[in-house]
């Protein structure tokens, strides 16, 4: 299944942590050539990289911070929170674990 969303690019990485950081943009850049596509359905985003087939689901939840897609594991969650501005879409991810930010990964749409 192929799945065609919206491109957006890394435009930044911040994270406290400098290793974790370093890590996190060989990943990227290797896995995703820095472009990454979301496809929104019904409740659910696909994540999906144009270098590799794989595609991750994040789904619908509401928070604190309104309505965002989360993707958890174990101690982890990966949050993602798109938002229009000025007619183009920014989206962003954050990384928690054990409700503690780990890192931010800011995405603007090509």
């Amino acid at each position: 299944m192929t799945l065609r969303g919206e491109d957006f690019v890394v435009q930044y990485i911040q994270s406290n942590n400098f290793i974790l950081k370093i890590i996190a943009e060989k990943l990227i850049e290797k896995e995703a050539d820095n472009i990454i596509s979301i496809s929104i359905i019904d409740n659910v985003a696909y994540i999906s990289c144009n270098k590799t087939k794989r595609c991750i689901e994040f789904y619908r939840d509401v928070g604190m911070n309104g309505e965002f897609y989360s993707k958890r594991k174990k101690s982890h969650i990966a949050k993602l929170f798109i938002k229009e501005v000025s007619h183009k879409k920014e989206a962003y991810f954050i990384l928690e674990k054990h409700g503690k930010r780990r890192m931010k990964i800011s995405l603007i749409q090509v």
